[in-house]
């Protein structure tokens, strides 16, 4: 008996190199993308500062799924360095090669890859920092005011399919004006 243990990961960045290979005979198809990030921190003055180098990691998709992520791309649903959320599993071999200029071994992390969705969160951020950036310097801001918040009245229509809430009861007054019942003593 032996036993297998295989991580799943979950991983989440920007799309890019993008590379598939159609189904053909008995191979299946097969679509190859990486995907890339860089570590970002606040520093002890509360500045956010980033990793000068990219991170990244190969995915590999296989079969169905190779060709349900190719026809996402192919009609443009998801198109390079778009963000993007994944998951799958550890690949027990890494990319590794040789590097040109320096000749040392390098290796990436690779992962056989099962889901691969946009990341309309992180898609979010990046349009609202895109408004800031285009968006007129503001004016002075007015200084900060001790005025209270103006009180809203709580809803009181009911949602389709619900009963109206009970209106709340307003306490009897049984005292002088100030007088605090026998509980709040």
């Amino acid at each position: 008996m032996s036993t297998i243990i295989s991580t799943m990961v979950s991983f989440s960045g920007f799309l890019s190199d993008i590379r598939y290979t159609e189904a053909a005979g008995d191979r299946k198809a097969r679509l190859s993308i990486r995907v890339y990030d860089r570590h970002s921190w606040k520093d002890a003055q509360g500045n956010r500062q980033q990793a000068a180098d990219y991170d990244s990691i190969t995915v590999v998709y296989w079969g169905r799924t190779a060709q349900a992520i190719h026809q996402l791309l192919a009609s443009q649903k998801l198109v390079e360095r778009d963000p993007v959320v994944g998951t799958g599993y550890l690949d027990d071999d890494p990319d590794a090669w040789i590097g040109r200029d320096d000749q040392q071994p390098h290796a990436r992390i690779r992962v056989d890859g099962r889901s691969l969705c946009p990341d309309p969160l992180r898609q979010s951020f990046i349009d609202q920092a895109r408004e800031r950036k285009q968006a007129p310097a503001p004016q002075q801001a007015p200084a900060y005011s001790q005025q209270p918040a103006p009180q809203e009245p709580w809803p009181t229509t009911p949602r389709p399919g619900t009963q109206a809430p009970a209106q709340p009861q307003q306490p009897a007054a049984t005292g002088p004006a100030g007088a605090q019942p026998d509980w709040m003593r």
